[in-house]
């Protein structure tokens, strides 16, 4: 199977990241992630990036910059296409376009994701003990 990997954003390439996004159980209204909202933070030095596999989305992650760190956000990969080492497609750019940028790749993973934590630690994301992450969302 040939996959391409992708940095174009359009109300279209949205549409496909919202149902990819619903499908892996990551898409939340209450994070706000709007095609507004998304184009606001690749104009700021961020960069979303999508794997297909021909015409079909079969993964993203979207980053955001605070002009220090390189937040990652939205790993996802489609379930029919998890375990056969396509997240490295993502996770190698987006790491090497955050240290270009001269900022610190980071991500938040939840706790109960042990897939996502292996695969994070094995690029030598550390766990940060002690630290709670808090948002407030309105």
């Amino acid at each position: 199977m040939n996959y391409s990997l992708k940095t174009d954003f359009t109300h279209e390439i949205f549409s496909a990241i919202i149902k990819l996004w619903e499908l892996t159980g990551i898409a939340n209204p209450a994070r706000c992630d709007t095609y507004e909202t998304i184009e606001k933070t690749l104009n700021m030095g961020g960069k979303i990036y999508t794997l297909w596999a021909e015409e079909l989305l079969i993964g993203t992650v979207w980053l955001t910059s605070d002009g220090r760190r390189m937040h990652t956000h939205h790993m996802a990969i489609h379930p029919d296409y998890q375990g056969k080492g396509l997240a490295k497609l993502l996770l190698d750019p987006a790491i090497e376009y955050a240290r270009d940028m001269g900022q610190q790749p980071k991500l938040e993973v939840h706790e109960t994701n042990a897939v996502g934590r292996h695969l994070y630690k094995k690029y030598g994301f550390q766990e940060l003990p002690g630290y709670i992450v808090m948002v407030k969302r309105d």
